[in-house]
């Protein structure tokens, strides 16, 4: 049996790191986030230069579209282990929940 606590964020990034698989982020969003991502100048920036795209999900129908990108979030600053768009980021982002299993 694994115990589990909710821990503060301690700036480690680790959130934006663990969705990352075999190279390639992804994350599913809302209607909502898509619209808000696509008026933000950082991911216009980031589209522009290809790193990263919305597109279309069929899995769940709460969450039409998908972040994706390859590597890690694009909007992650890595020396600062900080978001670039935390005021705009997706409901994935916000409701992602980080534990620590080291009871």
């Amino acid at each position: 049996f694994l115990m589990l606590r909710k821990v503060t964020c301690k700036g480690c990034a680790e959130c934006c790191l663990s969705l990352t698989s075999r190279n390639r982020f992804l994350i599913p969003i809302t209607k909502e986030d898509a619209k808000m991502l696509r008026s933000n100048p950082i991911f216009q920036d980031r589209k522009k230069n290809h790193k990263v795209a919305i597109q279309k999900a069929t899995f769940d129908p709460a969450y039409p579209y998908e972040l994706v990108a390859n590597g890690i979030c694009p909007f992650l600053d890595r020396k600062e282990k900080i978001c670039n768009i935390y005021e705009d980021r997706p409901s994935g982002c916000r409701s992602f929940l980080c534990y620590d299993a080291s009871l």
